[in-house]
């Protein structure tokens, strides 16, 4: 089990809280991909890159040197738009320290790639709230950037946690309502949307441009 110094999943044993969706699913495979943890996939206009959180994502590892080779492949006037997928984001404040800790150790790996492959938004939960970021990197606001995008509020018990203070690069936060996020995208314009359980109401959109 990967298991970093600032890592903070002790109380799992091994990896064994991972076999029946290893045992019982399939992804969509692709040269050096890993079936349920790690894999890629395009559907219209959007590639699409899933990675585990709980892998090394290292450029050393099977993982990071597989997501390298798929984000360095993709065919951008085909799939004009990339996005990464991933449980446990790397942009968050919510005040729990240990997750913080861990979002910024990640960050501190993979962002140098996905500015690199100009991705475009990275998907994660884990933290049962909304937080949408602008477009970031190394902590600033930048045009060009990936928009950071955690939509974990779908059902389980929500965080209603308060924010960090003094990270500009928040730019919507809701912890305290269920609710869903669409991505709807063409060749030359992507919209995330984020919108309330309770009546669907729209409570967040932003539209990225090409």
């Amino acid at each position: 089990m990967w298991s970093p110094p600032f890592w903070n999943g002790g109380v799992d044993s091994g990896g064994e809280c991972g076999l029946p969706t290893a045992r019982r699913f399939s992804m969509p495979a692709s040269p050096g991909s890993n079936s349920v943890f790690w894999y890629s996939f395009s559907a219209g206009v959007v590639h699409v890159a899933m990675i585990s959180s709980e892998h090394d994502p290292s450029a050393s590892s099977p993982m990071g040197a597989w997501l390298a080779a798929d984000l360095q492949s993709v065919n951008r006037s085909q799939t004009p738009w990339v996005v990464l997928g991933i449980h446990r984001p790397m942009y968050e404040t919510e005040e729990y320290a240990g997750d913080f800790a861990v979002a910024n150790g990640l960050r501190g790996i993979l962002e140098p790639l996905l500015l690199q492959t100009h991705v475009d938004v990275v998907v994660a939960g884990h933290y049962h709230s909304f937080l949408r970021t602008c477009q970031v990197a190394d902590g600033v606001c930048t045009p060009g950037a990936p928009v950071h995008y955690t939509t974990g509020a779908a059902g389980q018990s929500l965080d209603n946690a308060p924010l960090y203070p003094g990270y500009k690069y928040v730019a919507k936060y809701d912890g305290n309502h269920y609710g869903y996020s669409v991505i709807t995208a063409d060749a030359t314009s992507m919209r995330l949307s984020w919108h309330w359980n309770v009546d669907d109401s729209l409570q967040d959109d932003v539209l990225l441009t090409k």
